[in-house]
């Protein structure tokens, strides 16, 4: 089975969630004995894995960060705990009935707000979220033209699995438009179709043709479980893009075969 490019971030935020709303319905100022160890002992692992979780790291390079911010947790411990209460007074003076879990529930949606920022801060960094636009950004909206309709059809039907008869519904009603590349066009789909499990990742196909001389490689990429954005790319960095010919060919004139990108 061929393993597509893969960004897992659903996963580890509802681990995240997970670990830290629980950890918000215990009180720390109630806990005591080898109960108390263990509360700040997560406590201080969890803040020690964000830091040795942060992408692109080696998480040898990390240790010593992540060592510090689990020792600033356990220094903190008191300041912690008057913070706790103070929330839960501020909550029950509001009327809070069970203030715990509005704490817990306040954490979640901190940590889901969290990962949106820190996922659009990603996107900006890599170039990814000014110029390659997604659904309501897209320039000269209308219906998929028909070429590249088949071709989308063609890298669909080429493997099994990864979710593709939801895609291939998706794809049934899209539209596209530009993203202000001439060597891409991005795809807006409905809210209610089929979302694909997988969350963002490309779509593990090998597609080429020949024009001018040049070999050409098209990639469909999903993003948020939707059809995201077909590309094309040539193997040659010191070519001037403006002088490539990014029409899009007719499937009958793909090479198409299950694999993993032969550029990167």
């Amino acid at each position: 089975m061929n393993t597509p490019v893969l960004d897992r971030p659903l996963l580890t935020n509802l681990a995240r969630a997970a670990a830290y709303g629980g950890l918000a319905l215990v009180d720390p100022n109630r806990v005591r004995g080898l109960a108390r160890g263990a509360y700040w002992t997560a406590l201080a692992g969890a803040s020690a894995a964000e830091v040795v979780a942060t992408p692109d790291t080696d998480p040898r390079d990390t240790a010593p960060w992540a060592v510090a911010a689990g020792s600033l947790v356990v220094a903190s411990i008191g300041l912690w705990e008057r913070t706790d209460a103070w929330m839960i007074r501020a909550l029950r003076d509001a009327g809070a009935r069970r203030p715990r879990l509005w704490m817990a529930g306040l954490t979640v949606a901190g940590v889901a707000v969290l990962a949106v920022v820190e996922r659009r801060l990603e996107r900006w960094s890599d170039g990814t979220d000014d110029e390659f636009l997604l659904d309501d950004d897209l320039r000269g909206v209308g219906d998929v033209p028909a070429d590249v309709h088949g071709i989308v059809s063609a890298l669909l039907d080429a493997v099994d699995g990864y979710d593709a008869d939801r895609l291939r519904a998706q794809l049934a009603t899209a539209r596209s438009g530009s993203i202000g590349d001439p060597q891409a066009l991005g795809f807006e789909v409905a809210a209610d179709a089929p979302a694909a499990l997988l969350h963002d990742f490309v779509w593990p196909v090998v597609a080429t043709f020949e024009r001018a001389g040049r070999s050409h490689e098209v990639v469909l990429e999903v993003s948020e479980g939707r059809l995201w954005r077909l590309s094309q790319f040539v193997d040659d960095e010191d070519l001037d893009p403006e002088t490539v010919d990014w029409s899009w060919p007719s499937a009958d004139q793909l090479s198409v075969t299950p694999g993993s990108r032969t550029w990167e």
